[in-house]
């Protein structure tokens, strides 16, 4: 099992090219806040279903790799998903998963009328430019939001390594008291002065 978060997600991704490499050779892997432009992210993510989208892909029906932002997501019937899962985490409004260089210069397609979250303020267009230099700025404060946006993953990833590995035995009130500990990070880190 493996787990890497922002880029240790990156890390980890590159020791695989294709994601037979990775599923040969893990019992599971969960990716948080995966960076924009890593090879094996992007890869799956055009390999997506049709009809699926850049924010909630489905690849091969969800077979062995899904997209999940919340912890609530895992709620959701995870019948028919083949070992060794690949959970990937990521926000709709993270800019470490979405923002790369070329946002100065072109319309990423997450910003397209079919793609874009709703998350994301109806008055946030593209502008070259102005947009690559706003997304620098969301950039340096992506983990300064509540857990489940922005860069921070909070019980999500609770959740996630309970998905793919099970709950190693624990009962419902030690999951629920680690839930309790990792609320009490919720609060937004502060800006240093």
């Amino acid at each position: 099992m493996i787990y890497g978060l922002s880029l240790g997600s990156e890390a980890m991704q590159s020791v695989f090219p294709t994601l037979e490499s990775l599923t040969s050779r893990v019992d599971g892997a969960i990716f948080a806040g995966t960076p924009a432009n890593v090879p094996l992210s992007e890869a799956l993510r055009g390999a997506r279903d049709p009809g699926s989208t850049l924010l909630e892909p489905v690849l091969d029906g969800g077979r062995q790799v899904r997209w999940f932002a919340t912890a609530a997501d895992f709620d959701n019937d995870l019948s028919g998903w083949a070992a060794p899962r690949i959970a990937y985490l990521q926000h709709a409004n993270d800019p470490v998963v979405w923002v790369s260089p070329n946002i100065f210069y072109q319309q990423p397609p997450w910003l397209e009328d079919d793609e874009r979250s709703p998350l994301l303020s109806p008055d946030f267009r593209y502008i070259p430019l102005v947009t690559g230099l706003q997304s620098l700025a969301d950039l340096a404060v992506a983990e300064t939001v509540p857990d489940d946006s922005g860069h921070r993953y909070g019980d999500a990833t609770l959740s996630a390594w309970i998905a793919i590995t099970g709950d190693g035995g624990l009962t419902s009130a030690a999951i629920d008291a680690i839930r309790d500990v990792i609320a009490q990070y919720e609060a937004p880190i502060p800006i240093s002065q």
